[in-house]
């Protein structure tokens, strides 16, 4: 093998490893919990918990929460949840809730009283934890709420 051809090999594979570190550093960055903003009311040390319910009082629905004709569709139905997109297929909201904890990396209860299964769309800007609010507000026509601890 010749001079070029080994300094050709060298920087493909020294590309190759930068390659790699970069995407390592991205998923280890990807997986690092976002920051909550802590309420006033809450003590230090005390888990936040926020309250999922309908927005309006007359009950109207944003447009990204929509009945679904499927009664059911299986465990895990069309569901895509990944940074700044959450889409579900024939889903009650009690899973909307699970999903929505996952995001906000906190526990979010199920206290809207709807019955039936929606498909949810719903998108926000995944570098900013409170961009999450004004979308479930806005797109779903629900709201999160912080419930006081006692």
């Amino acid at each position: 093998m010749t001079a070029g051809r080994r300094l050709v090999l060298a920087g493909r594979l020294s590309g190759a490893v930068l390659f790699v570190c970069a995407l390592w550093v991205i998923h280890a960055d990807a997986r690092r919990p976002l920051q909550k903003p802590k309420p006033a009311h809450a003590e230090p040390g005390q888990p936040m918990v926020l309250s999922l319910v309908v927005a309006r009082p007359d009950g109207e629905l944003g447009p990204g929460l929509v009945s679904s004709a499927v009664a059911d569709c299986g465990v895990n139905c069309g569901i895509l949840s990944e940074p700044g997109v959450l889409e579900m297929d024939s889903v009650e909201t009690g899973r909307l809730a699970f999903y929505l904890s996952t995001h906000l990396n906190t526990r979010v209860v199920d206290r809207t009283g709807l019955d039936g299964v929606f498909n949810v769309t719903l998108s926000w800007t995944p570098d900013r934890w409170t961009s999450l609010f004004p979308a479930v507000r806005d797109q779903l026509g629900l709201r999160l709420e912080f419930i006081p601890q006692p």
